[in-house]
């Protein structure tokens, strides 16, 4: 069984936060108007009532899939393992084994090269280095001890595996 050592939430910074809501807020407020026009509001004059009702179902059905694209994107823990660093995104989990890792480290920026970049927090950024040159970015909320933790793991699982290709 592999054994959690440290288990973190994500940070997300207040603007990331807004920029999230924003997107849903303006297709519901847009969704209103369009259905405020196919009932005679007239608020878009040269819309007929039908295409209204259309543009306002589109629009309250792009609220929903805007909400699942961020559930499954968007990460809510990042977790130290015995094995490897396993980060929780809403619909599925991503393990990362030791065995590819080379190094973890704090990182600021906002691009990544060759890489998966979560950018919820601009201070509180770790980059997760593979051998294979693949580069993950994300951000706990405490981040010194998550790298703290989790650079102790991979020098345990080093020691217990200096061939690192056993898992």
């Amino acid at each position: 069984m592999d054994m959690i050592i440290f288990e973190d939430d994500i940070k997300y910074e207040v603007w990331v936060k807004l920029l999230l809501v924003l997107s849903p807020i303006l297709l519901v407020v847009l969704g209103i108007l369009f259905s405020m026009n196919a009932h005679g509001s007239n608020i878009f004059p040269r819309e007929s009532a039908p295409e209204s009702q259309t543009a306002s179902v589109v629009l309250y059905a792009s609220v929903v899939f805007v909400v699942v694209v961020y559930w499954f994107a968007f990460p809510r823990k990042i977790s130290v393992h015995q094995f490897g660093i396993k980060i929780k995104h809403g619909g599925f989990n991503w393990n990362i084994p030791f065995k590819a890792i080379k190094t973890m480290l704090p990182s600021r920026g906002i691009i990544v090269w060759w890489g998966y970049s979560s950018l919820t927090s601009y201070g509180s950024q770790i980059e997760i280095v593979k051998k294979s040159g693949f580069k993950i970015r994300v951000c706990p909320s405490r981040r010194d001890e998550f790298l703290e933790h989790a650079n102790r793991a991979l020098k345990d699982w080093a020691g217990m595996h200096p061939s690192g290709n056993n898992s």
